[in-house]
């Protein structure tokens, strides 16, 4: 693992070296009208994953999978209320399809579960999250491959927003911020765009859960990369661990570094001081 790049806090949950070692399962085939097509294997909408997640503030089952389809659903259609001029069945269309792509069999921490988790938290620490924040929080995980190369799935995500949400009517303003957040998350670097702190922390809430939750979070992400040899998957997950702890903050927000900071540190630490025994 060579670079900045490959130890971002990104890496965290993905190390991207990992990714070329199988045939990428997402392709991007951006046609002539720019559309993303996504390529799923054993496609299963019905199924996102029989684990449990507890967020750092309660818990959310996940085995009845059909509560958590219906809320991130109506959650969606919720947001498109907000926004002026959404064509409400395209809108509709597209919640369809993102439900769809958080399904996909390989996903086992980034689902919709992920999704209803980091917009609960973006309440928790703005009070009324932006319609750009909750946009990012939709898309910024909706084109997921665990084998893909560098930063290809947020640029992957994002640029699905750019085609697919103005087809909904959605102003070029609002499609633009929202896209702008997605692609912060890649290494997380926080950039000048209104609620990127807030973002960025909300979607990395879970490294402060309690121990048994971030626990099954690693337990998710190992699974999301089974396809990787334990050993390297022990020394690159490790080598992210450490050089994550070297950073000043793990949380931009003031509140974020309230809530999150020490708690997200005892974690790390933890399962480095695992993975290195």
């Amino acid at each position: 693992m060579t670079g900045d790049r490959s130890r971002s806090l990104r890496s965290l949950h993905e190390f991207w070296p990992w990714r070329a070692i199988t045939r990428r399962r997402w392709v991007d085939d951006r046609n002539r009208t720019g559309e993303f097509r996504a390529e799923h294997q054993g496609h299963n909408l019905a199924r996102l994953t029989n684990s449990r997640l507890k967020h750092h503030d309660g818990e959310v089952d996940t085995s009845d999978t059909d509560i958590t389809n219906e809320n991130f659903l109506n959650t969606w259609q919720t947001l498109g209320t907000q926004i002026e001029g959404v064509d409400d069945s395209v809108w509709a269309k597209l919640g369809g399809e993102l439900l769809d792509a958080y399904s996909e069999p390989v996903r086992r921490y980034h689902t919709a579960v992920h999704v209803l988790a980091v917009l609960r938290t973006l309440e928790e620490i703005t009070s009324v999250p932006s319609v750009e924040q909750q946009l990012a929080a939709f898309i910024h995980d909706a084109i997921y491959d665990p084998t893909a190369e560098g930063y290809a799935n947020e640029e992957a995500s994002a640029g699905w927003a750019e085609v697919r949400l103005p087809e909904a009517g959605v102003s070029p303003d609002v499609v633009a911020a929202s896209a702008t957040l997605t692609r912060a998350t890649a290494g997380h670097r926080l950039d000048e765009t209104d609620g990127c702190a807030e973002f960025l922390d909300a979607d990395l809430a879970i490294l402060a859960a309690p121990a048994n939750t971030y626990d099954r979070y690693a337990e998710n992400i190992r699974a999301e990369y089974a396809h990787v040899p334990k050993e390297l998957f022990r020394a690159g997950r490790a080598a992210v661990l450490e050089s994550f702890l070297a950073r000043d903050v793990l949380f931009f927000s003031l509140e974020g570094q309230r809530r999150f900071e020490s708690a997200a540190r005892a974690n790390l630490a933890r399962e480095l001081a695992a993975l290195t025994s």
